[in-house]
């Protein structure tokens, strides 16, 4: 439903409110102006999204939901009603009423797609402190990895305890460069945040509706806000159509000054809301929205006792309905400060201030107020609670994401009233198409006598009829063929005829043109299983393409979840720093010590908490990494497993508890080179020894042989010796001949062995 339009404000343009006041001054009147102005912006067409987008909105979600007006189809094909009659004639035979759309179903596969992605929330801080607290971590993790045994003789680490330790610098870098070194106020953030998504609903009411208006309208919203009364963060869906925003040239919108949404409530809301309203100020507001938003017409307070009250305590009128605007607005407040203390800023000279007697302050801050459009009357002004504050600018608590170009719907609206066209046409075709029937010669069947019995033509055809044999004349009478055809009855085939393929022709090129403007191809859309003539590489191309097409949709839908993370976080710090009651808050969701590391991030700028969506991994990718870590684990070459179980357990904590992974990937693939590594290493070691055994087996061979040739030859000797004592003297000089030869020939045989 479009926001109502007060015709006082058309037209007529409020200048935007002085914001250099005192803080003192910034009074209802004040925040009057601002509600004043920011609808003024819209009624008059300055704001991003006007009261005519919100009609076009309004036509685009009718054509999703394959429930455009018939209206449109009857002034293409019947033009408009002539004056004097009450409707249209022609195509009496055609129910223009009920829409042929395939729109939702490309709307529902569009979404399916979106929400196939499921994501999970990431903290990795990045400002100085948070740096040298994981430096410190890693290097913890480090000294347990080189006195992991000492550690355990001391029973610092138990025998039995599985946990992970990096194996050398190199994968401890790896480790903490993928997110492996958590802090506690990285882990507490991170599940204070997965809780706001469950206690809001995230995932079941508003992130599907987020999805369908970035299909359909090609933009969305959401909010965020403070429970005071449970000091919860929470969120929800916006009907992007209904936001004021003030028009920015990015997409993201924060950079805007100012935003409102608007929220029906009836009486007896805003007396529950507002105790302090006179019954006479909620009965004069139920009077200006007479004949508005569906309430009664002027002449019901006329009636008796309309004005009074019921036996049950409660109002005639308490049913009325009306509009508030929730506005929020970006200011500064300015404060003075002497001597530490707080003091009228009214008074303060500038050369107080330029001599440094007074100390002057300048704070961004968020003021909100609830306005009843087209009255004086606004409530609940103040400075936002919990305000999300990212350094010294704010933020507003609504956030927009608008894709550039034309939403996919809006491409398909031609062709979709050419397939409602080419049904009517198929519908009246078959409404005024002939049966089948049958084309008669009378001539040849006239005359004719069977027997006695002369026969008249409308029993010859009732004999077809019976038996489907028929008596005719072959040639007529005074044998004058004439245009005869020689066959009597001809079967004339009734239907639409050519206009059939025609149809069929005009609906392949409406279908296959949907694919080209959505990009979402046939294959993806039809629910039965594609024909097994396609190649699978074809079918997996066309799959791939539609994911392509949806990829700026599904990245706008994580601009506007990760903006509306960034404020629960700067909130939900504030609520962990300055909430002192341990039944409300986050004391009961992440602990005690959880509550203490997030009130230290109150003043740590947003960007520095390294807030993120990380894709989940799908169940195929799952069950590949933990099918590689478990032949990981088995034994290689080198004797030795890949990982050990520890690591193993380390990985699949990884990927099926929330981990990375794309470090588990990495993780393997590091061990995996590492162990490659070994292995070519242990194989050169190997070659060396094998090497090194061949020259020791040379050597010793080669020993072997040199003291067989010496005891060879000192055995010739002594033999040589010992005939000698039995020759004569005359053979003596013969033994010494015979024995230096002996001895020349050891020597060579040695000189031979040491070459």
């Amino acid at each position: 439903m479009a926001i109502f339009i007060d015709s006082a404000y058309q037209g007529k343009y409020y200048t935007i409110p002085n914001d250099d006041i005192p803080v003192s001054k910034k009074d209802e009147k004040w925040g009057l102006a601002w509600a004043n102005f920011i609808y003024s912006q819209y009624v008059n067409g300055k704001t991003a999204f006007t009261n005519d987008s919100v009609l076009y909105d309004e036509r685009l979600r009718s054509y999703a939901e394959g429930r455009q007006s018939p209206e449109i189809y009857k002034e293409l094909l019947l033009g408009e009603i002539e004056e004097g009659k009450v409707e249209r004639e022609g195509f009496l035979n055609v129910n223009f009423e009920d829409i042929f759309s395939p729109a939702p179903k490309y709307v529902s596969v569009a979404v399916s797609l979106l929400m196939s992605n499921e994501f999970d929330i990431g903290v990795d801080c990045i400002d100085e402190k948070s740096g040298t607290e994981k430096t410190n971590k890693k290097e913890s993790l480090w000294f347990k990895r080189k006195f992991q045994e000492e550690l355990r003789m001391l029973g610092a680490v138990k025998k039995d305890e599985e946990e992970y330790v990096p194996l050398n610098r190199d994968e401890l870098e790896l480790y903490a460069s993928m997110g492996g070194v958590k802090l506690r106020k990285e882990v507490a953030l991170e599940k204070a945040l997965t809780f706001t998504d469950e206690y809001c609903n995230w995932d079941t009411e508003v992130k599907e509706r987020l999805k369908y208006d970035l299909v359909v309208l090609g933009k969305c919203a959401a909010m965020d806000y403070v429970d005071i009364y449970a000091q919860k963060v929470k969120a929800n869906y916006v009907n992007v159509s209904n936001v004021i925003i003030q028009y920015n040239r990015q997409n993201k919108f924060r950079d805007s000054v100012f935003c409102a949404v608007p929220v029906q409530y009836n009486i007896a809301d805003l007396r529950s809301m507002n105790p302090d309203f006179e019954e006479e100020d909620l009965m004069r507001i139920a009077k200006v929205w007479t004949n508005r938003l569906g309430n009664p017409r002027e002449g019901w307070w006329a009636e008796k006792n309309r004005k009074g009250s019921l036996d049950d305590g409660s109002y005639y009128y308490d049913e009325f309905k009306v509009e508030v605007l929730h506005c929020y607005w970006k200011s500064t407040n300015t404060y003075h400060t002497k001597n530490g203390f707080f003091i009228n800023g009214e008074k303060v000279r500038d050369a107080e201030v330029d001599k440094k007697k007074v100390k002057r302050t300048s704070v961004r801050t968020v003021y909100e107020c609830k306005w009843l459009i087209g009255t004086d009357t606004i409530f609940d002004l103040q400075e936002m609670n919990d305000l999300p504050r990212d350094g010294n600018e704010v933020n507003l608590p609504i956030h927009v994401f608008v894709a550039p170009g034309r939403s996919i719907i809006d491409l398909m609206i031609t062709t979709l009233d050419q397939i409602q066209l080419t049904h009517l046409k198929l519908q009246n075709a078959m409404a005024i198409a002939p049966p089948n029937g049958l084309g008669i010669e009378i001539g040849a069947l006239e005359n004719l006598t069977i027997g006695k019995k002369k026969m008249k033509p409308l029993d010859m055809i009732k004999l077809y009829g019976q038996n489907g044999s028929m008596i005719y004349r072959g040639t007529p009478l005074h044998g004058h063929v004439g245009n005869y055809s020689g066959k009597p009855i001809d079967i004339l085939p009734g239907g639409i005829g050519v206009l059939f393929n025609e149809i069929v022709s005009t609906f392949e090129m409406c279908f296959n043109h949907l694919a080209e403007l959505s990009g979402i191809d046939r294959i993806t859309t039809n629910s039965k299983t594609p024909s097994v003539s396609m190649p699978v590489g074809t079918q997996r191309m066309m799959s791939e393409n539609t994911n392509t097409v949806l990829k700026p949709l599904l990245r706008g839908y994580i601009n506007v979840k990760e903006s509306v993370m960034e404020n629960e976080a700067l909130r939900i710090s504030l609520i962990c720093k300055n909430n002192k009651n341990k039944e409300l808050g986050y004391h009961n969701i992440i602990g005690e010590a959880g509550v203490m590391a997030l009130a230290e991030l109150a003043n740590v700028p947003v960007k520095q908490l390294g807030i993120s969506m990380r894709l989940k991994p799908s169940g195929e990718e799952r069950q590949k990494i933990e099918a590689a870590a478990i032949e990981a684990m088995k034994v290689g070459k080198n004797g030795q497993p890949g990982i050990t179980m520890g690591e193993y357990l380390f990985i699949t904590r990884q990927i099926n508890g929330g981990g990375s992974l794309r470090y588990a990937e990495a993780f393997l693939t590091f061990r995996d080179q590492k162990n490659k590594e070994r292995e070519e290493k242990m194989a050169q070691q190997n070659i060396e020894h094998q090497n090194q055994a061949i020259m020791q087996q040379n050597q010793q061979k080669h020993e072997l042989e040199k003291d067989l040739i010496t005891h060879q030859t000192n055995e010739d000797i002594r033999k040589l010796e010992a005939e000698a004592r039995f020759k004569e003297l005359g053979g003596q000089g013969d033994f010494m001949r015979d024995m230096g030869a002996k001895k020349a020939e050891q020597q060579f045989a040695m000189e031979g062995m040491g070459e």
